[in-house]
Formats: structure tokens, sequence, C-alpha cells
């Protein structure tokens, strides 16, 4: 994992969100990012206000607003393996018009029958789904900061650790596989599946979003539902092959 890129994009998201400034020389431990600052600083992410502090500059806004665009592309696209009935072959996701309240919604997902498949379908389609995990932590502000070295740990790697495990601690592709009357269907096989029935549910539930199926298309292509009259996608390359970058 690349901390440093990760770390100078939770500080934008946090000059964004909550209008942090830095004061490196508080003794806060903000003193511990002037690497990061400074590189920021270079690029032009970042500047100084009147009273010295590291702040966010227009360019840096620009960045941050980047960054939470691209981490809501990539749950257009992944956010469908979050829950999976493997038994019945079905997705939450195709139920949510049937709830009329959010707290109802959030009950449902919580049925044990649910499986959260988004680490091994990132994987399976060549991803990095340690990308995917470090969104939804600076996103819903689940790092942890109340230890008194916790800007150290996001430098080193120490802070990243709880997103590796998650990512190590998922349900392999191994673990997917079954037999079927002495006939052994990889796991391989099940994830090709899974994948394929999810973005032919996203193609309906976004059957009027040019830019989704354009979009699955070019990344997902499916013969049977192929349109070759759509307008070619923004990047030939899928958004679970394109990390976020500064």
């Amino acid at each position: 994992m690349n901390y440093q890129r990760y770390t100078a994009s939770y500080i934008l998201h946090q000059m964004l969100r909550h209008g942090t400034r830095y004061d490196t020389i508080a003794g806060d431990g903000s003193e511990d990012f002037v690497p990061i600052l400074q590189w920021l600083l270079s690029k032009g992410y970042v500047e100084f206000d009147k009273s010295h502090y590291y702040t966010l500059s227009k360019q840096g806004k620009a960045a941050a607003e980047s960054f939470i665009q691209h981490y809501q592309c990539y749950l257009t696209y992944t956010d469908i393996f979050a829950h999976v009935d493997l038994a019945e072959g079905s997705f939450a996701l195709e139920f949510f018009q049937e709830f009329e309240s959010e707290q109802a919604w959030k009950r449902f997902l919580l049925e044990e029958r649910w499986e959260d498949l988004r680490i091994p379908i990132i994987k399976h389609l060549g991803g990095e789904p340690e990308e995917l995990v470090f969104y939804q932590h600076v996103q819903e502000e689940q790092l942890d900061t109340t230890t008194a070295a916790w800007q150290t740990d996001l430098i080193s790697g120490e802070a990243w650790k709880k997103i590796r495990h998650l990512c190590d601690s998922a349900i392999s592709c191994e673990q997917l596989s079954y037999d079927d009357n002495g006939a052994i269907i990889s796991g391989e096989t099940v994830l090709d599946d899974i994948a394929n029935q999810a973005f032919s549910l996203l193609r309906e539930l976004y059957s009027e979003d040019i830019e989704v199926l354009s979009n699955l298309n070019a990344w997902f292509p499916q013969h049977a539902i192929h349109n070759p009259s759509l307008q070619p996608p923004r990047s030939d390359k899928p958004i679970w092959l394109s990390p976020w970058t500064l």
C-alpha cells in the first residue's frame, strides 16, 4: 500500500470536510505530517494562510472533491457485491425499491443470508480491494485518530493494518468452490457467474443512465446484451483498475 498517497489524500479530505488547518510547530503531532504537507505544497494542493498554517488551496479543493467523486463512482460498480445471497443467487440491491424507509432497508441488510463479496470480486477482476476499504475508512471516518501517535501511525503504515486485516480475512475465492454432484465448481467460476449476474442487474437498475451503461459496455461486455451504439466511456480502464492518484 502507498501510505504517502493514502495519507496525503486523507489530509486533503479532512481539510475539505472539516476545514482542518495544520500547524506544524504546535507540538500536537501534526509535525509528523511535514514531509507530506511539503510534498502537497510543492504540488500546489496546499498553501499557507495569513497565520502560516497549511490550508487547502483551490487546486487542493478540486483534488479532494475528485477523491470523493472517484470513491462514489467506485461504489456504483462494486456496492452491489456487498450483500449477495449465494444460495438464491440474488443481490440485496435488487429489492431496494420495495422498502419505504431507510430503517427497514437497513434491517433487511442485516439478515444472515447476505455475504459481502466485494473483496473477492475486486481481486477476481484484477483490482486492489485495499483501495475500496481505504475509501470507506476515510469517507466514513473510521480511522482511529484518538491515540497520541496517530499521525505517525498513518505515515508508518501502522494505522493501515486494519485495512490489510479486513482484506486478508474476507471470504476467499477458494472458499466459494463447491461440489455439484461430484463435479467441483471452482471459486473462479462462481465469481464469474456472480459478476455476470451483478453487472446485468446494474444494467437494469441504471437503464436510463447512459454513462453507467457505456462504462459497463466497455469494462465488462456481455455479448448477449452488448450495445455497439453506446457512446465510448470516459476511460477504457475499469474503475476497479484505476487507483486513485494525486
